[in-house]
């Protein structure tokens, strides 16, 4: 069966009650992580982009927590699990604060998160590995 980015898009429960709401972004032994890596908050600006680039080894969870994105993403050929050489489509995720879910880069899949709200794109973002600047597992691959 042919992978698809969407493969990786968890919606989550929101809690509410009058004082505001809460939702869970990541239970970390449910998506098999057994070290901890890193959590950031990245910031985009309304029409800009953020990433254009794949891991080999990494992956990430992104969570939009305030304003809306589209997620680009292609599978990049030497990663694909028939060992094939050619590059997947673009797929294009929503990804919306007021419907939370946490979307899965898995290694080898190219990704950029462009802002489509009036306002900045704020998401919470979970790395299985630190950030060594050494050995950053970034690689450039232009989307958008």
């Amino acid at each position: 069966m042919k992978e698809s980015a969407r493969d990786g898009l968890k919606f989550l429960r929101r809690h509410s009650d009058a004082r505001g709401w809460v939702f869970e972004i990541l239970r970390l032994p449910e998506i098999g992580i057994r070290r901890l890596g890193q959590i950031f908050l990245t910031a985009a600006f309304p029409g800009q982009t953020k990433g254009n680039h794949y891991h080999k080894r990494k992956r990430e969870w992104f969570c939009v927590v305030s304003g809306s994105g589209e997620m680009m993403m292609r599978r990049i050929g030497e990663g694909t699990e028939e060992g094939e050489d050619e590059e997947g489509e673009t797929e294009v995720i929503r990804l919306e604060a007021s419907t939370p879910a946490v979307l899965e880069v898995k290694p080898f899949w190219a990704h950029a998160l462009k802002c489509v709200s009036k306002d900045p794109l704020l998401a919470v973002v979970y790395v299985e590995e630190v950030f060594d600047e050494n050995d950053s597992d970034t690689y450039d691959y232009f989307l958008c």
